[in-house]
């Protein structure tokens, strides 16, 4: 159906192997070698008949025939219920699911427990010894003196935490992640031994940051293993409990190291608990973690949970032809968190202590104050959030609101003490409230099988990359604390919130071009108005999702 002129210009290519594809083929019009398409072929899973590529529901590996036949009987109403319906992967109608109470807590795994309880000793250890840290190294009388070995030790560890993350996503990703977590805790007690045994100031400085490492450098293994076993409903509330019991552990570790200052040394004293933690961990993280994190029975025990998955190029063109939905998510995810902990580190957090101690006079007696008090406020926010559940998209845009309403309770001339503290206390709230529900949201959309480390490490980088940039800009802001020229700060935490209202005013911006990409049976169900546009618009609006569905992509 072609001229000579029409097909050079055409250059048809295989999908698959890039090879050109010569009109001789006998694949030529699917845009396949005949060498891939023997590579393709498969079989329906119900007739078990040779699939033809030209069948329209080919990647749901299901014949024409049998396709049109997926229908069976919703579990409470035994009325019919096919493809059509939102929840067919639940084996309940969308009358009967939506009925019935989908908030009842179904438990979370002895391995997700024990990557929660973990959080407590990434960062109790080296909250522990921070206190006693510059004193050690004084004691040590390491050269030239301890305030340069003080900061070259503090910078070792700063770097480490930066770059850690991405090649420790990448090996969680060859050897799994029960091996990541048990040799992160392993290194942690080699560090230990190492600050007992008074050593030289370069593996002194290596220690420290192996000791600091975890809580950086695990985030994006703790996301995506808590996305691929972790229920749907459960993910904000595993979310919620990590962060608090984080939390929990940072407020513990400085009480400790104070209840030791009465040894003959604090740092020593610290550093043998550390390493009794960290074995005590390594252990139950052994033996608890499952040991292929991800697996197909793990990551789906609902009953009925039964859905056509779809083809990675299917998938990857969801959204529009050379357009990657996983990819915009992505990068829309991490803008919107970037934004936000610019303008918070650079209006609030960071300009904190020199505002109040220029400004007011404070000293450092209240600073601890109130930093003791945000502590508290973080982990009373984290377990009432845990409990409580609300919808995933109700805690996102509060906590961005609150990142908006701290920097402007902050930065609002004229100065005001109350205002500083709220801005504070409304900062760490954010924060807390923020990534749990960001991260459950990021799953849903991209579908929790396909949550790799890598995306999960990406993702949580980016509040790292925000809140350096903050850093950054922070003294422009304390020099312009009182006036309005302050109010400047506010400004990337605005348009990270219009952006996150203009997305649930008017829903589909993300969705755009939905039904690019997908097969002739199932185009008609992903227009902007079908019921697949509708479920991933739920999603960002807030509803809960099964889990039987989001599993089929």
């Amino acid at each position: 159906g072609l001229c000579d002129r029409c097909y050079t210009e055409a250059k048809k290519v295989c999908r698959s192997c890039r090879a050109p594809l010569h009109f001789g083929q006998r694949h030529w019009d699917i845009a396949l070698c005949d060498t891939c398409h023997s590579a393709c072929i498969q079989s329906c899973k119900t007739c078990k008949k040779t699939l033809s590529q030209k069948e329209q529901s080919w990647g749901f590996q299901f014949c024409d025939s049998c396709f049109d036949k997926c229908d069976k009987a919703c579990s409470e109403c035994k009325k019919k219920l096919d493809l059509r319906q939102l929840h067919w992967g639940t084996g309940v109608c969308d009358s009967c699911y939506d009925g019935k109470d989908q908030h009842d807590a179904v438990g979370l795994s002895k391995g997700v427990w024990a990557a929660i309880c973990a959080q407590f000793v990434f960062y109790m250890a080296p909250e522990m010894l921070k206190p006693s840290l510059f004193l050690q190294i004084k004691s040590a009388g390491y050269k030239p003196d301890a305030p340069r070995v003080y900061a070259w030790v503090q910078t070792i560890a700063s770097v480490a935490a930066m770059v850690a993350p991405l090649p420790v996503g990448q090996l969680a990703e060859c050897k799994g992640k029960r091996v990541v977590y048990c040799s992160i805790c392993f290194a942690g007690i080699i560090a230990a031994v190492a600050f007992a045994a008074s050593p030289p100031a370069a593996v002194f400085a290596l220690a420290w940051a192996t000791i600091n490492l975890p809580p950086a450098a695990m985030r994006g293994v703790r996301q995506a293993f808590f996305a691929n076993t972790v229920p749907i409903r459960e993910l904000t509330r595993a979310g919620q409990l990590a962060s608090s019991v984080g939390v929990i552990g940072g407020f513990v570790g400085p009480v400790t190291s104070a209840l030791l200052a009465g040894t003959s040394n604090a740092f020593v004293s610290g550093a043998c608990i550390a390493m009794v933690i960290f074995a005590l961990c390594t252990i139950s993280l052994w033996v608890c973690l499952p040991r292929s994190a991800g697996s197909a029975d793990e990551l789906d025990n609902s009953p009925g949970a039964v859905c056509p998955q779809w083809t990675s190029d299917r998938y990857d063109s969801f959204g529009g032809e050379n357009r990657k939905f996983r990819d915009y998510v992505l990068v829309c995810f991490c803008t919107i968190a970037t934004l936000l902990e610019v303008s918070l580190n650079a209006g609030v957090m960071s300009a904190f202590q020199p505002v109040v101690v220029e400004h007011f006079g404070w000293q450092s007696s209240a600073i601890a104050k109130v930093n003791s008090a945000g502590a508290l406020l973080s982990i009373a926010i984290s377990l009432v959030v845990a409990q409580l559940r609300p919808p995933e998209c109700l805690q996102a845009m509060a906590a961005a609101g609150c990142y908006l309403a701290a920097v402007l309770a902050f930065l609002t001339p004229p100065l005001a003490e109350w205002r500083l503290v709220l801005g504070v206390m409304l900062g760490i709230s954010a924060q807390i409230m923020l990534y749990a529900p960001l991260e459950a949201i990021f799953a849903q959309l991209i579908g929790r099988t396909r949550v790799t480390t890598q995306l999960a490490t990406v993702l949580s980088l980016a509040p790292a990359v925000g809140t350096a940039f903050g850093t950054f800009l922070a003294p422009y802001c304390v020099a312009w604390a009182g006036s309005p020229a302050a109010l400047v700060a506010a400004t990337p935490a605005f348009v990270a919130v219009t952006a996150m209202m203009l997305e649930l005013a008017f829903g589909g911006r993300i969705l755009g071009g939905v039904s690019g990409g997908l097969s002739n049976a199932a185009a008609a169900e992903a227009t902007p108005t079908g019921p697949l546009a509708q479920r991933l618009l739920a999603t960002v609006t807030g509803e809960r999702v099964a889990e039987g569905t989001d599993e089929g992509g």
